[in-house]
């Protein structure tokens, strides 16, 4: 085989390689960046420029008798209404009825905020994706933390 094809090929498994090579991270969000509302079929999260949120329709996965029957789908929703921060890779809401961090993940080259059942004991979670995002998110079936 002379050099030439040999560097080719050579070139051909390369660009092959970096192809497939996983999508790159995306850079921490500034709170510009992060501002917005934030969606998935049931749920609204929007994050003010004052960094106060509002939180509607939310899934509660409270477990008040102890039973566990919260592992098989949310007790109902609520609302809540707070402040939030970006901090340590995630971003915080503190607020009414939730205080709580949610992952900043992503989906191809898109984010996502993947909001943890449980932080303890429930490895499941369900995605928030930016309002108007061709993007569909995830639910617990599909979602793990």
């Amino acid at each position: 085989m002379s050099l030439f094809r040999r560097v080719t090929a050579g070139l051909v498994v390369v660009a092959s390689l970096t192809a497939c090579s996983p999508e790159q991270p995306l850079p921490a969000p500034t709170a510009a960046e992060i501002g917005g509302t934030w969606v998935n079929s049931e749920t609204r999260l929007t994050l003010m420029q004052d960094k106060t949120f509002t939180l509607e329709n939310a899934p509660s996965y409270l477990d008040p008798l102890g039973d566990a029957d919260w592992k098989s789908g949310p007790s109902g929703s609520y609302t809540s209404t707070g402040t939030w921060d970006l901090g340590s890779g995630m971003l915080w809401l503190s607020g009414s009825k939730v205080t709580r961090p949610l992952y900043l993940g992503q989906t191809s080259s898109e984010r996502v905020l993947e909001f943890g059942i449980d932080l303890a004991g429930d490895a499941r979670c369900f995605q928030l994706v930016r309002e108007g995002s061709k993007t569909v998110p995830l639910g617990p079936k599909d979602c793990i933390t």
